[in-house]
């Protein structure tokens, strides 16, 4: 993404990672852009954000582009501003418990797409997916709800096992009952 806005002179760093995407130059510095505004639409109202972010700039061709980190640090702002985890922070509680994004999906509820369009920034969770996730980043509930999801899958096991064996029984008094009220109708 290019940008037109000039960065600090101040903050200038050799990048060692970048290549200028114009002239394909290594010799490329990493600059911060000071209050770049940032707008979000969400829909009903406009959020307009003044953040820092980081600038790469060729040395030879004098362009200027941002990346990922661009894109972070946006989305951190937004996340910030509106008080919900940002993506490194929904993924830091899942690898707290060593699960994987399908384990964790499948205790917690939250489908697994969900959980991967969080962790990777592509959308953002409301707030009462927010709220859960925090509440699941204390071990003590987080443990409370894997006692209970355990008891609800043992549960609809035993319950499984127990009506295996002739799942649909049927009352033939009632069927036939059923059989004597049914009457077919003609369509006007």
């Amino acid at each position: 993404m290019k940008t037109s806005e000039t960065a600090s002179e101040s903050s200038k760093t050799k990048s060692k990672e970048e290549t200028c995407p114009d002239c394909s130059n290594n010799h490329v510095v990493r600059c911060l852009l000071q209050d770049y505004g940032y707008v979000y639409d969400l829909g009903k109202s406009v959020i307009r954000l003044r953040i820092k972010l980081p600038v790469y700039g060729c040395v030879e061709c004098q362009s200027q582009w941002t990346n990922w980190e661009a894109e972070e640090a946006k989305r951190n702002a937004l996340c910030q501003h509106l008080g919900i985890l940002n993506p490194t922070e929904i993924r830091r509680i899942r690898k707290k418990y060593r699960m994987s994004r399908g384990s964790f999906a499948q205790l917690t509820g939250i489908s697994e797409a969900s959980l991967s369009r969080w962790e990777k920034g592509l959308k953002l969770q409301n707030i009462a997916h927010d709220r859960y996730l925090r509440l699941l980043s204390y071990p003590k509930i987080f443990k409370r709800l894997q006692r209970i999801v355990v008891k609800i899958e043992a549960q609809r096991q035993d319950f499984l096992e127990s009506n295996r064996t002739n799942p649909f029984t049927i009352n033939q008094t009632d069927l036939k009952l059923d059989e004597a009220e049914f009457e077919l109708r003609d369509a006007i």
